[in-house]
């Protein structure tokens, strides 16, 4: 310290020395004088200059220094070691002092990056009242000065920001931060986040969140108290844009001296005191730290009227001629009153037909240049009869005997062998044979009757509805065989499949509307097919794809129980399926879950009886979900519709019923 006489008024300054000359020395110097020099504030002591001198110690070299206002000897660290925490009020004060200081000089673009108690002074003004003095800028920042090397962090651990620790670019939010630290040492006498080594706090500051706030002076039922907690809180957040937008906001909002203007508003529900439901049609406003945490359910809408109106299933309008029709329900003011213009008669068979090109007419024997084009089947032009036949026409007709002789000769000579009749039933069935060496079938003459020479063959009978069968027959002579007339009698009878019938008595009545009649026929087959092991593949694939598109469309009707229903249909019957479609056995348990939240969520707005269709499809909802999660559906997808299903759970029924279904806790 010296005392400067300008004239007639001395005044106390400081002289502040640093040992070292060396380059980073001089830049940090520069820096500390440019930095106060720009900023005036009564709580940052002023500059009068600087220089390069000698210490008295009487060094060698001379070194720098900056002559500045004497801010006082004693340090804000020293009063908290000394008193171990600072009433309330006084706090409160000297932050304040510091968090005006601070914003002036973030004013001017200039960051401190070491606000501490260590660089605070207290000292004694002529009007008897103490004053914080905010010093030490010598590793300030301006934000136009790019004088920071990245890899070098400055700054003391216990109060550095997460910005400053990861070496991101500053601003006045990270003094902010800081401020907020040095305040919370201050009301409690330790910092917030403590550690054996730097890194270790420094990694706390990054990751870690503040632990309870203990003032000894304040006790928790004091309203002080939850100003202050939650200010500190909001300024101590990792994010730097969930801090206040200033130092002076931020001591602002921690001793609860908010403007009227910024002071905010609720509206809860004018019936029940309540945050406003979507059927709450009065409101009325409520200071916001009075605002109630549960949304009013009191109000409610009015059950409408329904009425079931038979409808066209493609556009929901009254049907018309050839509409597929189907019974549905609505509300009394939405039943609809046009009918549907969009389905159309269904248009007849298309043939394709040859035409001659020179009169247009269906092309004949003499018809050379032929187009072919498709007509409908009920306007087919008549043949033509212009064109002469072809020259080569009676040339045929005299060779034929001939060839009827030749054709006959040939069925002589292949009538040679064994032959052999075949009793089966049923009588409509296909029967085929091949030598055992041979891969070709062929089949039986009027599918009842065949030559062949003596051997083993292989036969196998198939009917429509039946099960195929296939043996080994070894054939023999007249000589060795019992029939009189020595022909080789085989007999079958195909054992019916019984599958093939529900199959298509399954689709029939889906597309009749019959969905409870298709669901339980197709249950059927798929329980015949797993005992049997019998069943026609591309039968019951249609089958299926014609369920398929039902649940689509019940889907997107809005009916989520047939949906469902059908979907639990379409996974049941998943494991019959011998091709690369059993791959969707997740999707289908995944879709089902689905639909019985959407059911529930549509149940329980009116009804939430614990023992209700609503609660029921919650729990189905529950067990497809995780059935979907156990046959390889995305987990993500999974876990986001049972987050869903549980927040559903919580909002309508208790605890103990959770607990007791044991889907909604534990999982």
């Amino acid at each position: 310290m010296a005392r400067h006489v300008n004239g007639s008024s001395p005044r106390e300054v400081a002289i502040k020395f640093y040992r070292n000359s060396d380059p980073d020395t001089i830049a940090r110097i520069k820096r500390e004088f440019e930095a106060l020099r720009d900023v005036r504030h009564p709580c940052i002591p002023r500059v009068y200059g600087n220089g390069i001198g000698w210490y008295r110690d009487g060094g060698p070299d001379p070194v720098p220094y900056i002559v500045m206002e004497y801010a006082g000897a004693k340090t804000l660290a020293d009063r908290i070691a000394r008193e171990r925490c600072i009433p309330v009020d006084q706090a409160l004060k000297i932050a304040a002092q510091v968090a005006d200081a601070l914003d002036a000089c973030h004013a001017r673009g200039v960051v401190h990056r070491d606000v501490k108690p260590l660089n605070i002074r207290i000292s004694h003004s002529d009007r008897g009242s103490d004053r914080a003095m905010l010093v030490d800028f010598g590793i300030v920042r301006k934000h136009d000065l790019r004088i920071t090397i990245h890899g070098n962090i400055l700054g003391t651990a216990y109060y550095m920001s997460p910005e400053q620790v990861k070496d991101e670019m500053l601003d006045g939010k990270s003094d902010q931060y800081s401020l907020a630290i040095s305040l919370w040492e201050m009301l409690t006498g330790r910092v917030t986040f403590e550690g054996k080594t730097a890194w270790e706090v420094m990694y706390k500051h990054v990751h870690d969140p503040p632990g309870p706030l203990k003032i000894p002076t304040l006790s928790y039922d004091d309203p002080r108290y939850a100003k202050i907690d939650s200010a500190l809180r909001k300024a101590l957040s990792k994010d730097r844009e969930a801090r206040f937008s200033s130092c002076t906001e931020f001591i602002r909002a921690a001793s609860g001296a908010v403007p009227p203007s910024q002071k905010s508003t609720v509206e809860v529900c004018a019936a029940s005191g309540l945050l406003p439901g979507p059927y709450c049609r009065e409101r009325r406003s409520v200071p916001a730290d009075e605002a109630p945490r549960l949304t009013c359910t009191v109000c409610g809408p009015k059950p409408p009227v329904t009425v079931e109106v038979e409808v066209c299933r493609a556009s929901n309008l009254l049907p018309g001629l050839h509409c597929k029709r189907e019974k549905r329900r609505f509300p009394e003011d939405k039943v609809p009153t046009k009918v549907c213009d969009r389905c159309e008669r269904p248009t007849p068979p298309v043939v394709r037909i040859k035409l001659c090109e020179k009169t247009g007419m269906k092309a004949g024997w003499g018809c050379r240049t032929k187009v072919v084009q498709e007509f409908p089947r009920d306007k087919v032009p008549p043949p033509c009869r212009e064109c002469k036949f072809p020259w080569w026409l009676p040339a045929l007709a005299a060779v034929g005997p001939v060839m009827v002789l030749l054709i006959a000769i040939a069925a002589i000579l292949s009538g040679s062998g064994v032959p052999v009749e075949f009793d089966v039933k049923p009588s409509d069935a296909k029967i085929e044979w091949r030598k055992l060496d041979d891969s070709r079938w062929r089949v039986a003459k009027n599918n009842r009757e065949v030559r062949v020479p003596e051997g083993q063959y292989k036969v196998k009978i198939s009917a429509r509805g039946y099960e195929t069968k296939v043996f080994t027959e070894n054939v023999t002579g007249p000589k060795d065989h019992a029939h009189a007339q020595g022909v080789h009698m085989i007999s079958a009878t195909l054992k019916p499949d019984l599958a093939s019938r529900l199959l298509g008595q399954s689709q029939k009545a889906v597309e009749s509307g019959d969905i409870a009649g298709g669901v339980a026929r197709l249950n059927q087959a798929v329980n015949w097919i797993r005992a049997h092991g019998i069943y026609d593949p591309q039968a019951l694939a249609t089958t299926r794809r014609c369920l398929l598109n039902e649940a689509r469309y019940q889907l997107k009707q809005g009916l989520y129980l047939q949906a469902a229903q059908l979907y639990e249909v379409l996974w049941n019957s998943q494991d019959v399926v011998p091709d690369a479609q059993s791959k969707r056995q997740c999707v289908y348990a995944f879709r089902a879950a689905d639909c019985y939240y959407e059911r529930a969520k549509e149940v329980l707005r009116h009804n939430a009886d614990v023992s209700g269709p609503g609660a029921k499809a919650l729990r189905q909802a529950d067990s497809w979900a995780q059935q979907a999660k156990n046959t390889g559906a995305d987990p993500n997808a999974v876990e986001k519709l049972r987050k869903k299903i549980r927040h559903q759970g919580e909002f309508y029924f208790d605890s103990r019923i959770l607990d007791r279904w044991g889907f909604i806790r534990g999982q």
